[in-house]
């Protein structure tokens, strides 16, 4: 044990090997250590810090007597081991790879330099003195660090907008049924990865569906990113209501499921309890500037229909954007549209502003989460309900609803095209959808003038879904639980 200790103590030999710089060569362990510890929740990377520094106290003083000389160079376990003090909070996954480097010499130079109190704390005898001066000078660095992300490195945090344009978040309210299909789900994650990467806001996540889980696992969703204070609403009186069972899986159970297991971060259990979604609308539309919200609808038009019907000025005022998944082209019975037909027919005739549709045609055709539902490394509900309802690759062919790349992208590739516009990746075809008088049918009337459009093929669909793909599969930046928690 005593030779261990002075293993790890002289950082696994390196500080012993190193003809010059032996606390420098010493401490690389400590680059794969805070690399490790940052991708915890940061609670989890305070306690692991001072766990470490804690470990690394009798580790030092052992070294330091076997070696008879006080604070012997070679010992770099006190620089190693405290190495993640410097690294807490820091989003490194944003960031570019030499970053890591950046902050590695901010260490050792503070090191080296030893600002007061280190100098005076390192006459302390034993492991104690050799560590409480590197405590201290870590807390120094891990200040300067964030100088370094806040003025230097942050316009690398939003590197991944599509366009580089540097405009500012979009505003989002997000409307969804999360009823049956699970397309939601990954629609909502992707909405929250692009809001981590400062691409969007999310203003409110509200449901067209009543007296079931689907506001709960929005807010499950919200909580898992680390935003569980984001405004939730449910429809009233209209629409569509209760959990469809169908006992193929393609119903409201895994919603339920879902709820339950995460049953800490609901606040409504049953939809209907939630806040009335016209209010929500009302309120949010209200307290942002003219023409800066976009909303993403990815369920039925119920809420909409509601909102322009009792606020057409409001909606003319504030919303710039509808983009709906919604219809089928070029003419057909399509899920979102035509399960409240009246709402579709009276909120696509009296909508004031543009309208860009995702329909049912587009997102047919590319398939996503396959990769979340097997990667080993994700958890969460996401990850979990992907896991629990993509059959497997042996059960998937060209012929079946799900295919070996995932699961149809409809409500996805809406959130997509809401927060980064058409840009390299999607194509627009001018013209409107408007439903049947009667029925739940629709069709597209084709118009080079129109202010609205459908979104059509630009960037190969395969690609498209690799976009999505990666969208789902990043780690929640600053979530409560999404780095350190097993979905208990």
């Amino acid at each position: 044990m005593k030779k261990l200790a002075f293993f790890v103590a002289t950082g696994f030999g390196l500080g012993l090997v190193a003809p010059v710089a032996h606390g420098t060569i010493g401490s690389f362990p400590g680059v794969v250590l805070a690399y490790l510890t940052t991708q915890l929740p940061v609670w989890a990377q305070i306690v692991a810090a001072a766990l470490l520094a804690l470990a690394a106290v009798p580790i030092c003083g052992s070294a330091e007597r076997t070696l008879g000389i006080k604070d012997d160079g070679r010992i770099s376990a006190d620089e190693w081991m405290l190495f993640p003090i410097a690294l807490i909070g820091i989003p490194l996954a944003d960031l570019p790879w030499w970053s890591m480097a950046v902050f590695f010499v901010i260490v050792r130079f503070v090191d080296i330099v030893k600002p007061w109190p280190c100098r005076v704390l390192q006459s302390i005898h034993g492991g104690l003195g050799i560590v409480i001066d590197d405590f201290f000078a870590n807390l120094y660095s891990l200040g300067l660090n964030w100088l370094v992300v806040v003025f230097l490195l942050n316009p690398f945090c939003c590197a991944s907008r599509s366009d580089g344009s540097g405009r500012e978040p979009v505003k989002v309210i997000f409307d969804t049924d999360m009823l049956t299909d699970y397309d939601d789900i990954g629609a909502i994650a992707v909405l929250h990865a692009l809001a981590d990467a400062g691409e969007c806001e999310i203003l409110a996540t509200v449901s067209s569906t009543r007296g079931n889980s689907s506001v709960a696992v929005c807010e499950v969703v919200n909580a898992w990113y680390g935003r569980p204070d984001i405004p939730v609403g449910c429809v009233r009186g209209i629409g569509v209501g209760g959990r469809p069972t169908t006992g193929d899986g393609n119903d409201h159970g895994k919603f339920s499921w879902l709820a339950a297991k995460y049953a800490r971060f609901v606040k409504h259990p049953d939809s209907s309890q939630a806040p009335d979604a016209l209010e929500v609308y009302r309120q949010v539309l209200s307290a942002h500037p003219d023409g800066s919200v976009t909303i993403c609808t990815v369920g039925f038009i119920s809420n909409l229909r509601r909102l322009v019907e009792a606020y057409p000025e409001l909606v003319a005022k504030k919303v710039k954007l509808w983009v709906a998944m919604a219809c089928r082209y070029p003419d057909g019975e399509e899920y979102n549209s035509s399960m409240d037909a009246e709402s579709s027919r009276i909120a696509f005739e009296k909508w004031p502003t543009p309208i860009v549709f995702s329909d049912f045609d587009y997102g047919r055709w590319i398939f996503t989460g396959r990769r979340i539902a097997e990667d080993d490394n994700a958890t969460g509900p996401v990850k979990e309900l992907f896991s629990a309802c993509l059959p497997a690759r042996s059960e998937c062919g060209e012929t079946t609803y799900d295919r070996k790349e995932g699961h149809p992208s409809w409500d996805e590739t809406a959130v997509l095209y809401a927060v980064r516009g058409a840009g390299d990746v999607f194509g627009l075809e001018r013209g409107t959808y408007r439903m049947a008088p009667v029925g739940g049918r629709n069709v597209w009337k084709a118009d080079p003038s129109s202010r609205d459009a459908r979104i059509v093929e630009k960037l190969p669909k395969a690609e498209v879904g690799r976009i999505i793909d990666e969208l789902m599969c990043r780690r929640p930046r600053s979530a409560k639980c999404g780095r350190g928690d097993r979905g208990r």
